[in-house]
């Protein structure tokens, strides 16, 4: 079995013919370039929504962070709270037993004392129990002072969470927007 080849002449391809062939190249040429930009488009907005979703976990992190520093913060604001309230009540009881007393009683005791000695001993009290009322005073404005400050600071990390938080909500609409955006790239796609 002997086999002869036998050449086959393709017809040439009529003016019209090959202006078609050209089109239709170029055309799919026109598509392949198409196809490249919005795969291109694809991988940018694939990128933009990676960053923004990294960039609301770091929110996220940064948000929880702060809610332990404001829940550590309302409990340093309770226990402020509960040791003022208790050298309140301890200076309102100084008070009231003073009150009972009446002023004159301090000038009673130092005008009653029986010798120099006893006047020198009276007004030393007298003057240790002015100092530890001025202690106990000075105490209540610390704690209220301290107080202040830690609401403050507490206010402070509110504020900054609420921040992060709206940050995170743009953020999200954001990255729904880009979502859309490549949802529409793949379809052309």
């Amino acid at each position: 079995m002997y086999g002869v080849a036998i050449p086959a002449y393709a017809t040439p391809l009529t003016e019209e013919q090959q202006v078609e062939l050209n089109t239709v190249k170029s055309d799919y040429d026109n598509i392949l370039f198409k196809l490249a930009e919005i795969e291109t488009q694809i991988a940018e907005v694939s990128d933009e929504i990676t960053v923004i979703s990294l960039k609301i976990d770091d929110n996220n992190g940064s948000i929880t962070a702060l809610d332990e520093k404001i829940a550590a913060k309302n409990q340093e604001i309770k226990e402020s709270t509960e040791k003022l309230l208790a050298k309140e009540d301890e200076y309102g009881e100084r008070l009231r037993a003073m009150y009972k007393q009446g002023n004159s009683s301090m000038i009673e005791t130092i005008l009653g004392s029986e010798s120099i000695a006893d006047l020198v001993s009276r007004a030393d009290a007298i003057v240790k129990i002015a100092k530890i009322d001025r202690q106990l005073l000075d105490e209540i404005q610390e704690i209220k002072d301290a107080l202040d400050a830690q609401k403050l600071e507490l206010d402070n990390s509110m504020v900054e969470v609420q921040t992060l938080k709206a940050d995170n909500e743009k953020s999200l609409a954001v990255s729904e927007g880009k979502k859309v955006e490549a949802e529409a790239l793949l379809k052309d796609y």
